[in-house]
């Protein structure tokens, strides 16, 4: 399984742009970053960096509320584009209204396929919840923007909370969760829910399958010579 590494977010939701905050990441072999980003009255790509260097993009979902169009997005980076173990900035420019983001790094992830399908849902009622098509040994995460009017969301049953903001109206975090052939990621209202956007996605543990490369491949060769000798 893919091992938790650090995660971080931006601290604020408002309209500062370029939108920047520090994210450290660790030494451990096959390393992955996902950033989840959150724009409201903006449905341009961004192109977020990390240590200068852009990001790949995995999926996004967007919907309207009130007047004003929400859209979240998840980008990655994996082992080849990333620098050694330290703090650096995750950047992008942008023109909404508000934004902001987290993200989230983990080592023994696939290489080849670090990650599974893109997930994403929205609506209203409580709870916040989209199903994940993942397997034993992955590693889901997933990002919410809730607006519930000051509130603070409560993550289901299985998640771990990796950070949570309120600010304003709006309420955003992002969460795990071990995997299994189907994964319910779920955020549970603490007030009054006008709308929500979630989106997740399964890492790839490293060894898995055919094409696996990496830290945790070449060890397994490594002892399997070993027991040759």
């Amino acid at each position: 399984m893919p091992t938790p590494d650090n995660d971080s977010n931006a601290a604020t939701f408002d309209a500062t742009s370029p939108k920047a905050w520090s994210h450290t990441i660790g030494g451990g072999a096959d390393r992955a970053l996902l950033v989840y980003l959150i724009l409201v009255d903006d449905t341009v790509q961004p192109g977020p960096t990390y240590n200068s260097v852009a990001m790949s993009l995995l999926g996004s979902r967007q919907w309207e509320f009130g007047g004003s169009q929400h859209k979240i997005w998840l980008f990655e980076l994996h082992e080849a584009s990333l620098p050694a173990a330290g703090s650096y900035d995750v950047s992008f420019t942008h023109t909404a209204i508000a934004v902001c983001g987290g993200a989230f790094s983990a080592s023994v992830v696939h290489q080849t396929t670090p990650f599974g399908s893109v997930a994403s849902a929205n609506g209203t009622a409580s709870p916040a919840t989209v199903d994940v098509t993942a397997a034993v040994n992955d590693l889901v995460v997933d990002g919410v923007t809730w607006r519930l009017n000051g509130s603070s969301g409560t993550v289901g049953g299985g998640q771990t909370e990796l950070w949570n903001l309120v600010s304003g109206n709006y309420f955003l975090g992002q969460s795990r969760e071990d995997g299994a052939p189907s994964v319910t990621m779920s955020w549970t209202s603490g007030g009054t829910s006008d709308t929500w956007g979630i989106i997740a996605v399964a890492l790839k543990p490293a060894g898995a399958g055919a094409g696996a490369t990496g830290g945790a491949f070449a060890q397994t060769i490594l002892r399997s010579r070993l027991r040759t000798w």
